[in-house]
């Protein structure tokens, strides 16, 4: 027990030393976490910052592929066009020739309603 004692009192006191080669300070670090993401998904191309970087405001931090969204923003376009000419053909109006047959099928149609309740009526 005795030398349990000693033991302990040695490391004690070796611990208790007055020379300091270095200087530690204790307390507490706040940090703060930003999470960045860009607006649409996409396949990264290149990415310019590294974990821990500090970065000035308005740099660009990566790059995303730009093929997909190029494509969806064509197609956009063909179909804006395309609606377009549909509106355009609309406001025209039909070809005379196809009014005209509507015209006679309509004619031929009803005669054929009025013969048919004079038949059956």
């Amino acid at each position: 027990m005795r030398i349990l004692f000693s033991l302990s009192l040695i490391l004690l006191l070796a611990s208790c030393g007055s020379e300091q080669t270095k200087r530690s300070l204790q307390g507490y670090v706040e940090g703060y976490k930003l999470v960045l993401a860009p607006r649409t998904s996409g396949v990264l191309v290149r990415v310019t910052v590294a974990e821990g970087d500090r970065v000035q405001a308005g740099k660009i931090l990566f790059v995303v592929d730009s093929r997909l969204a190029r494509a969806r923003l064509d197609e956009a376009v063909a179909a804006r066009a395309a609606a377009e000419a549909r509106l355009m053909n609309l406001k025209k109006g039909g070809r005379p020739q196809a009014i005209q047959a509507a015209a006679e099928t309509l004619k031929s149609t009803q005669a054929t309603l009025v013969l048919a309740r004079q038949s059956y009526g």
